[in-house]
């Protein structure tokens, strides 16, 4: 199971307790922008997913420093970081069930 950026800002926003529409509210766009972006329809901009991580206080999840020019390629690397550790944590728990 690959875990997708999309997938991330959803979280983000039901641990915040935020409906779609407030959210939109709270960014200033359209609820029909935060559905796309959460069902991987639209990709989101770089620009976009720092301000959903602070309008949803998750900053700790999204939070790292992901400025300058290379700030999206560190996003996309982190992504790959968490799908590879998700990957191990299957194999483990797989290994563990067979016993």
């Amino acid at each position: 199971m690959e875990t997708q950026i999309n997938e991330v800002l959803r979280e983000c926003r039901l641990r915040a307790g935020l409906k779609q529409s407030e959210l939109a509210e709270r960014l200033s766009i359209d609820q029909a922008v935060i559905s796309n972006v959460e069902r991987g329809k639209t990709p989101p901009s770089y620009t976009l997913v720092k301000q959903w991580a602070r309008a949803t206080r998750s900053t700790d999840i999204i939070g790292m420093d992901l400025g300058g020019n290379d700030g999206w390629k560190k996003f996309r690397k982190l992504e790959e970081a968490v799908k590879h550790a998700r990957t191990l944590l299957d194999v483990s728990f797989m290994r563990i069930r067979r016993r």
